[in-house]
């Protein structure tokens, strides 16, 4: 008697049914049958159909989903990344408890998927849901929405459709842009929007990868109300050349503007408060930077932008001022940041006893640089991954205070310290700064 492993007999069962829900793998539709036994990602290649009607009753393991309750809720975590089909239709009438969430990732890589509508049940899409999906045009939202995760709709080059029922209480739609229902908050816009983009007048905040490679937006109008541009609002805006921030944006996030190209020159408003960090990176078009914000936190703010030649700061800026293109504190003591196109050589001013975070980072120009008598502490990654600087010169008689990260990838083989005479042992001594291998007195 044969004793077939209940592993075996699954697989086995699953080629059957396999055999006759696909008959054809030409097929124009694909009903979802009840199926017994897991179901996840057994095939390496894409199911041949242009479309799929998903109307079986879903349960636990089924092939391309699964059911669960947890919270009172149900959920629904499909995996239909090898599917290619053109369109797919969820019907709920066969779900018991209706689908309430479509959890991340779910229709992650459908290359082929052009049009989907969504359960009429479904109340919250998860995060980046329909990620590599190059060929979707249109998405059904159902009325049921309440939440829509970051990014659910990004890296689809192609959507340009979000169709969504005035009935619904929490969204709209206007110009192929997903809004909050007043109209506040951005949360999309499509990637084949070209030319200016002109902010609603209500829009007081650019959700999480709004403009997500939006690459054909070359200019943005903003909002007299706008107060926040959140995580990857621009990301990979490469044709914008132009945004005016409002006067009364007071937060911009990280990564906002990363790889914008095109972006020339940006002034930072006085109501800024917050940065984020790698918001401006990337931005390798960017000239000049005029800053008349009364907050400045260079957490590699401008790293990449190889063509910023000058940070301006206005006379009546009570907190920062800029000395040939350099931003200092109004004082003159902190040395915030340096424009990597500016020079290779550099003479710190005499009254500056701190670089601040980040200031000289990625500097790719800069071969020597010398830091006054007064100088105290030099902070993290202040010329982290300044390739070529050769030469540090230091007048310092005590070592300043420094961090392991702020000579990160610098070639302290090659670089030579120079320090005042008397100080020489001390700089050798120092657990940061003796990584030098050339400290030499002058």
């Amino acid at each position: 008697m044969l004793i077939m492993k209940k592993n075996e007999f699954i697989i086995i069962l699953l080629c059957s049914m396999i055999m006759i829900c696909f008959p054809s793998m030409s097929q124009s539709k694909i009903d979802i049958v009840k199926l017994n036994g897991p179901g996840d990602d057994y095939f390496g290649k894409p199911y041949k159909a242009d479309s799929l009607v998903v109307t079986g009753e879903c349960i636990e393991n089924d092939l391309f989903g699964r059911m669960s309750s947890h919270s009172g809720d149900s959920e629904i975590l499909l995996n239909v990344k090898y599917l290619d089909a053109s369109q797919i239709v969820i019907l709920n009438e066969n779900f018991p408890e209706g689908i309430n969430v479509i959890d991340n990732y779910a229709f992650r890589h459908c290359r082929e998927l052009e049009h989907i509508i969504l359960p009429a049940t479904t109340n919250r899409l998860g995060h980046h849901l329909f990620e590599d999906c190059p060929k979707l045009h249109t998405v059904v939202l159902p009325d049921s929405l309440v939440e829509i995760e970051q990014m659910a709709l990004a890296d689809c080059p192609t959507l340009r459709n979000i169709i969504i029922n005035t009935s619904n209480k929490s969204f709209s739609t206007l110009n192929k842009s997903l809004f909050d229902k007043n109209k506040t908050r951005l949360y999309f816009v499509s990637p084949t929007s070209s030319g200016e983009y002109v902010l609603l007048s209500s829009v007081s905040t650019i959700e999480y990868g709004a403009f997500y490679k939006c690459d054909k937006i070359d200019r943005v109008k903003s909002s007299n109300v706008l107060k926040n541009i959140e995580d990857f609002s621009f990301y990979g805006c490469s044709s914008l050349s132009h945004i005016e921030l409002a006067k009364t944006l007071n937060k911009i996030g990280d990564f906002a503007f990363f790889k914008c190209r095109s972006l020339k020159e940006i002034t930072l408003p006085k109501a800024l408060n917050k940065f984020g960090k790698f918001a401006f990176s990337g931005c390798d078009g960017m000239e000049i930077v005029n800053v008349e914000s009364g907050y400045f936190d260079n957490n590699f703010l401008f790293a990449g932008c190889y063509n910023l030649k000058s940070f301006v700061a206005t006379e009546v800026n009570a907190h920062f001022c800029s000395k040939d293109g350099v931003l200092f504190d109004k004082s003159v003591k902190t040395l915030l940041a340096y424009p990597n196109a500016k020079g290779s050589d550099y003479k710190v001013p005499d009254s500056v006893d701190k670089i601040g975070v980040c200031a000289f980072y990625d500097c790719k120009k800069l071969k020597k640089i010398s830091l006054p008598a007064q100088i105290t502490a030099i902070e993290r990654a202040s010329f982290s991954n300044c390739k070529q600087l050769e030469n540090i010169r230091i007048y310092a008689v005590n070592p300043p205070s420094v961090q392991k990260s702020s000579f990160a990838m610098v070639d302290k083989r090659k670089c030579v310290l120079s320090v005042p005479n008397n100080s020489v042992e001390s700089y050798k001594k120092h657990p940061i700064w003796g990584a030098f291998a050339n400290i030499i007195g002058f």
